[in-house]
């Protein structure tokens, strides 16, 4: 790949920083167009080349669009104001209903006098709501804050759930739900998909037992990852935590391991059959713009790694992502998610094919070269990510991606495998179970034994922004190096 040929990427990042300028910074739009515009006078006075002056140009356009963007669009503004306390509403269950251990929620749309506003909807498990219900409620209404962790570390929720059109949180103490038959056409499919995901989550949960089924459920749907607790907290130490939240991260993993495990076929229909399984995949996981944000990269990746074209597939994915942003800004500050789906396709386009090449003492049978410098190639691009966020380094946490990464394909393919076969034939369905318990508990077992090693992670002190940007930087010169050579 010659960076060279990367100018709509320099543009498009143009269009990011000017995207979280507006987001982070009070400036007026008006006043950065006119000092635009006056910087652009100032600069053909003194350099009259007009190639030049065309790329600062275009930039310059792309960097207040992004700006632009946010502040026309009031995304950071309320749209309707209401008084904190006891409050009586109504509306529409607009999200799946998430389970908690005491607590289940949901997003609601307000009716009558605050509609167009949002709510995060909390009842005592179990809920007795689903997409598309009317639901009434009586309880405490209150504007969504951000949250400080046991380390120190500051969770933007706020803007997180702002990312998702949500405004306040609303606890209820009564509710009733009722079922809504006047629903449009969109929330018709919505509704439907989730129905899908539901009857297969229902189906693999016949097959495979616990706590293996939420594993899975985690790594192929996004599901919270079960309730015991231990187990979660053996994939925090280990540095895997990020596999069985992130849905959108492993869909691009299953992107490229479908790639590989259909070599032995042409290009042509390796490429239709391989994007075919990642819409497959979309579309169980009920179509939720995580897991369709995460279907497009994840088909970047397939088309770059097959067409031998990664200048035009990280120009793809740059531009996707711009799209992206361009319907919801919020998203490129505040949600994990796409950072994480943007972060591993760029690895796996960039950076694996040559450590590939690198990797020449490796066997290639069973495409374990690939595999293992995929492997690598997204957890180099994601390390300082997740240092960041997650604020603890896991000592041991590049050995155990490289232990479960591989593994992780192929529990989501045969459990996937299990629950479709559970909704029509439940004889191959009971085979396909059991490579894929087998498989999950390798996972968990390899997590809990990592976890149990002395000084298997360290907490950090709160880092800052810059931290991961030197970070990121350090990274990036170095494959600038690779290159290079």
């Amino acid at each position: 790949m010659n960076f060279k040929e990367c100018k709509l990427i320099s543009g498009i990042f143009c269009f990011f920083i000017g995207t979280v300028l507006a987001i982070m910074s009070d400036i007026s739009v008006f006043i950065l167009f006119l000092s635009f515009f006056a910087a652009i006078y100032v600069f053909y006075g003194f350099h009259k080349n007009n190639k030049l002056l065309l790329y600062c140009l275009l930039f310059s356009l792309l960097f207040l669009l992004g700006f632009a963007r946010v502040e026309l669009g009031e995304y950071l503004k309320i749209k309707n104001h209401i008084d904190e306390g006891s409050l009586g509403i109504s509306g529409i269950v607009s999200s799946e209903t998430i389970k908690g251990d005491s607590f289940s929620r949901f997003k609601v749309s307000l009716e009558n006098e605050y509609k167009g506003t949002n709510v995060l909807f909390f009842v005592k498990t179990p809920s007795f709501c689903s997409f598309g219900d009317t639901v009434v409620g009586d309880g405490d209404i209150s504007l969504v804050k951000d949250f400080i962790t046991n380390n120190g570390k500051i969770v933007p929720y706020k803007n997180y759930l702002k990312s998702q059109k949500i405004d306040y949180t609303f606890y209820a103490k009564e509710y009733e739900c009722h079922k809504n038959t006047n629903i449009n056409t969109t929330n018709k499919i919505k509704k439907f998909l989730f129905g899908i995901k539901n009857g297969f989550l229902s189906s693999t949960a016949r097959f495979v037992p616990e706590p293996e089924e939420s594993l899975l459920a985690g790594i192929l749907l996004g599901q919270k990852f079960g309730t015991e607790k231990e187990l979660l907290e053996s994939f925090r130490i280990a540095g895997l935590l990020h596999i069985v939240v992130l849905s959108g991260y492993n869909i691009t993993l299953v992107a490229e391991a479908t790639r590989r495990i259909l070599f032995f076929l042409p290009k042509i229909l390796r490429l239709v059959l391989s994007i075919l399984f990642v819409i497959l995949f979309v579309f169980i996981s009920g179509g939720e713009p995580p897991a369709v944000r995460a279907g497009m990269m994840g088909s970047l990746v397939i088309i770059s790694n097959i067409l031998g074209r990664q200048t035009l597939a990280l120009n793809l994915l740059f531009v996707t992502s711009m799209f992206m942003v361009l319907v919801n800004p919020l998203i490129i500050l505040y949600n994990t998610s796409f950072q994480l789906s943007m972060l591993a396709t760029a690895g796996l386009i960039i950076l694996s094919p040559k450590l590939e090449n690198k990797f020449k003492f490796i066997t290639d049978k069973l495409q374990i070269r690939g595999i293992i410098a995929a492997t690598l190639s997204t957890q180099i691009f994601l390390l300082p990510y997740l240092v960041y966020k997650i604020g603890e380094v896991s000592l041991i946490g590049v050995l155990a991606n490289i232990l479960v990464l591989p593994l992780i394909p192929l529990g989501m393919l045969f459990g996937f495998v299990t629950g479709l076969f559970g909704l029509i034939f439940e004889p191959l369905a009971q085979i396909a179970a059991i490579p894929t318990y087998f498989i999950l508990k390798t996972i968990n077992s390899i997590s809990i034994f990592l976890a149990s090693v002395p000084f298997a992670s360290v907490s950090l002190p709160t880092l800052s922004i810059y931290f991961y940007f030197i970070f990121s930087a350090i990274i990036l010169f170095f494959i600038y190096l690779l290159y290079k050579k």
